[in-house]
C-alpha cells in the first residue's frame, strides 16, 4: 500500500495573520494512527518579501486547553533549542511549504496549528491528513476528497 492513498483530509484552511497577531486551526484527530500536517506560506512578491511567521507551533488537547507538542514550535532564531525547530525564511521563488509529520499514539484527540505573522502580514494555507497506515479509506468520501485517482 502506498500511504499517501490511505489517508483522510482532516483540515484544509487558507487564511491570512496580521501584523503581529495570532491565530489557530484546529481538527480532531482521535481515529487515526497519524497526521501530516503541512502549513504553506504563499509566496510573497519582492515588495512584501519580509512576509513570513514569526512563530508556529503544532498543539494537542483533550478539550479545549492546548499545550505545545515537544519537538513542533517554531523559532526565528538561526539555531534551535531543545524542542524546537527553525521556521525558514519566506522565499519568492521556492516553495514555503513546511511539512510535520506526527505519530498520533499515546496523543490528545485533537491537533491545533497555531502561528503569528510579521508586518505585511502572510496568507497561509494549512493541510492536516490523518492516516492510519495499514488500513486504506477507498473511496473519495472516506478519503475526504471529491475525487481520488490512483493509478
Amino acid at each position: 500500500m502506498i500511504h499517501p492513498m490511505a489517508s483522510k483530509v482532516l483540515l484544509q484552511q487558507v487564511g491570512t495573520v496580521s501584523t503581529s497577531a495570532t491565530a489557530s486551526v484546529s481538527c480532531a484527530v482521535d481515529t487515526w494512527a497519524y497526521a501530516t500536517v503541512e502549513v504553506s506560506v504563499i509566496a510573497p512578491t519582492a515588495a512584501t518579501s519580509a512576509v513570513t511567521l514569526t512563530a508556529l507551533a503544532i498543539e494537542e488537547a483533550d478539550g479545549t486547553s492546548y499545550a505545545a507538542i515537544s519537538g513542533l514550535t517554531g523559532t526565528t532564531n538561526t539555531t534551535a533549542a531543545t524542542g524546537e525547530f527553525v521556521i525558514p525564511a519566506t522565499s519568492t521563488s521556492t516553495p514555503n511549504t513546511m511539512v510535520f509529520g506526527i505519530s498520533l499514539k499515546g496523543r490528545k484527540k485533537n491537533l491545533r496549528v497555531k502561528y503569528q505573522g510579521v508586518t505585511g502580514g502572510a496568507t497561509l494555507n494549512i493541510n492536516v491528513k490523518g492516516w492510519q497506515g495499514e488500513r486504506d479509506p477507498s473511496t473519495a468520501s472516506n478519503r475526504g476528497v471529491l475525487t481520488a485517482v490512483s493509478v
